[in-house]
């Protein structure tokens, strides 16, 4: 008998807005050739920038898009004209993916990471390092100041009159957290000065956090703005370890599940604590510097950015597995997108499970680019409330090292047993359209799903779109670029509740329009 599930969805059971900021990616000064080949390049391109990959991006839309040159790094060295640029300098490639050598292009520099954000209609995020704080100022002036400072007038000269107007800053957090915070209150201070409407990204969640807030907190809040600097407070969260293995055993895959089911707990327990520091925090604009100046002041909630995330390996194309398991993450991100507003997966392309890979002239959408854009159906919607009563999975695997990944609080040395379905729902801000985006986490078995809808009207048309594989292990590359992609079938139930049989580990989006 096929494993069972039980949906109820609440039409008048709104939990928030689904943010559109969660849909993000990353770019790095690393592996450039899938965003930037030159205006004199044979591939296709727009002003030097891939043209695929800006016609790819810009379908999806990603609402917010992260770039870090490098942590040791002068951002000057990553503007102006590209043939009198050093070479960016990333000792971490060598650490982290053993690269060699560690010099890196800088043709893909911050103005160009900027320019590319415009073309594929992205607010960007710069992830700046915390060790210098008169160059980080600096760079807000370069890129956010609108009159006749030096740094302004050098952005100028460089090719862009206007402000480009970045609204995410990321102080990133790297080993003393009371230095974090020092030298935060520094940066924030004068950066808010520059551009009140920034958004201040810091710290990390857990013993990090609580010892940055000790920090943070030791100057009265009217000193020195105290909480008030902090809009954000940043997660980092793979799913599972630098695999050096292509082949995936079902253990493994329901690990890298239960990781990422656990994120929805860890996320809630955080923002609990983020909370409790951010209870005195008073809109920036009531600090009594601001006030003079008559700036605007914000007022947005405190909450958690997840910086990084997503499936890490060392190959350049991900496989079906990566969209499988990272389904259950999206639908977290809807269904908590009031406490985690914000979410850039860290590869875009060529690497992890990464959105795009490139091969020569050709740009291969991943199957974690037809997840994405599957998931655009619930950007900006009003989340609603789902109930998920299903069957388990009880896998079995042996446990080693690997599988002990503390990533949902405790470290996991069994695998407990896991809900056959995740899912998330939304509708549309006029109330006229219903998406479900479920997924069918079992491997080798379809499940029926029973889906019920608390104070639907008449369905009057629908459809089902799907995204599977023959196996978990497949992907697209050049020899078949479209072999996982995504198919829309009509589905127009003609009552609530209904019945849909999802295929094994399978990833739907139903789209239903009510009367």
């Amino acid at each position: 008998m096929a494993p069972q599930a039980r949906l109820r969805i609440a039409l008048d059971r709104p939990i928030g807005t689904v943010s559109p900021y969660v849909f993000g990616t990353a770019t790095y000064a690393a592996g450039t050739d899938a965003y930037w080949v030159g205006e004199d390049s044979p591939i296709p391109n727009i002003r030097g920038f891939r043209r695929d990959t800006v016609r790819y991006l810009r379908r999806l839309s990603p609402q917010v898009t992260s770039y870090y040159h490098g942590l040791f790094c002068d951002w000057r060295d990553a503007v102006g004209p590209r043939n009198s640029r050093p070479p960016l300098f990333d000792p971490i490639g060598r650490a982290v993916f053993e690269e060699t050598p560690m010099d890196r292009d800088p043709s893909f520099g911050i103005d160009e990471f900027l320019q590319f954000c415009e073309l594929i209609g992205s607010e960007a995020l710069l992830r700046i390092a915390d060790d210098d704080v008169r160059s980080a100022r600096d760079l807000v002036e370069y890129c956010n100041y609108e009159g006749t400072s030096k740094h302004a007038e050098m952005r100028r000269v460089n090719g862009h009159p206007e402000p480009y107007g970045v609204k995410f800053w990321q102080w990133y957090a790297w080993w003393d957290p009371a230095q974090h915070a020092r030298t935060l209150r520094d940066f924030s201070w004068v950066a808010r000065c520059i551009d009140p409407n920034i958004r201040v990204l810091c710290a990390q969640q857990g013993a990090y956090a609580e010892r940055f807030f000790a920090e943070l907190e030791s100057v009265p809040d009217q000193e020195m703005g105290g909480a008030s600097l902090v809009d954000y407070i940043c997660s980092i969260n793979y799913l599972g370890g630098f695999d050096d293995e292509q082949d995936i055993d079902e253990g493994a895959v329901y690990r890298v599940m239960h990781n990422a089911a656990g994120l929805e707990k860890l996320f809630v327990d955080n923002d609990a604590a983020i909370q409790r520091h951010a209870e005195g925090r008073k809109p920036f604009g009531r600090f009594r510097t601001i006030d003079w100046l008559g700036r605007p002041a914000s007022n947005d909630r405190m909450g958690t950015a997840v910086t990084e995330w997503g499936i890490s390996h060392r190959f350049r194309s991900g496989t079906f597995r990566d969209a499988l398991v990272c389904a259950n993450v999206l639908d977290i991100y809807c269904r908590l997108s009031a406490i985690v507003p914000l979410a850039t997966l860290t590869w875009t392309a060529n690497m992890g499970s990464g959105l795009l890979l490139t091969d020569g002239e050709a740009t291969i959408t991943t199957p974690m680019y037809h997840l994405f854009d599957l998931y655009r159906a619930h950007k900006g919607n009003t989340a609603l409330a789902v109930t998920v009563e299903a069957d388990e999975i009880r896998p079995t695997a042996r446990v080693t090292d690997a599988d002990s990944v503390p990533l949902a609080g405790n470290a996991m040395t069994e695998l407990p047993p896991l809900a056959v379905v995740s899912a998330a729902a939304s509708k549309d801000p006029h109330g006229e359209r219903l998406f479900l985006s479920v997924t069918n986490r079992h491997l080798r078995q379809d499940v029926e799903v029973q889906v019920a809808i608390d104070g639907a009207r008449a369905i009057t048309a629908g459809s089902v779109a799907t995204l599977n594989a023959d196996r978990i292990e497949d992907r697209n590359d050049a020899s078949d670029p479209e072999r996982i992609t995504t198919t829309t079938s009509p589905f127009t139930p003609r009552s609530a509740p209904f019945n849909i049989v999802l295929p094994a580990h399978s990833i739907s989006m139903v789209a239903l329009t009510l009367a």
